[in-house]
């Protein structure tokens, strides 16, 4: 995914933007390890916007690589347009809130009972350490056909 698909609600400034959220960034020089808005509250998101429709079948986080930063829980949304926004939802039908980062250097891996067919998926931070600090990967096939 190229830089200019990844967007956020907000960045500190421009060494935390949404483009230093890969999932195995690393600070260099002064571009931090991470992706961190410039205030800390659940109206903040990342996203991501994909060519095509994709089947997304799991979520994966980190935090920050150079700070104590993390989000300890999030939520999904997804979009097949980039303007109506569906929340992931429990097989039972609730929003999902899906268990985040315990520190800033393992990996958490956020399983779909469900996979979602989306062109943009966007994650909302609900809970973090110290500040927002997320970096992240999502992971699935192209397609428009969802594997159960």
């Amino acid at each position: 995914v190229p830089d200019a698909r990844m967007t956020s609600s907000s960045q500190w400034d421009s060494y935390h933007g949404p483009e230093r959220a890969r999932i195995n960034t690393t600070k260099e020089g002064e571009f931090v390890g991470a992706w961190v808005p410039d205030s800390w509250n659940s109206t903040q998101w990342i996203q991501v916007e994909f060519d095509a429709l994709m089947n997304v079948q799991k979520v994966q986080t980190k935090g920050r690589d150079d700070f104590p930063q993390w989000t300890e829980s999030y939520m999904l949304l997804f979009s097949e347009d980039g303007e109506q926004w569906e929340a992931y939802e429990e097989v039972y039908g609730t929003a999902k809130l899906f268990e985040g980062n315990v520190d800033s250097s393992h990996v958490r891996k956020g399983y779909l009972a469900r996979g979602f067919t989306a062109r943009a998926v966007r994650l909302h931070p609900t809970a973090w350490n110290n500040a927002i600090g997320v970096r992240w990967e999502i992971l699935g096939c192209p397609g428009n056909q969802v594997i159960a």
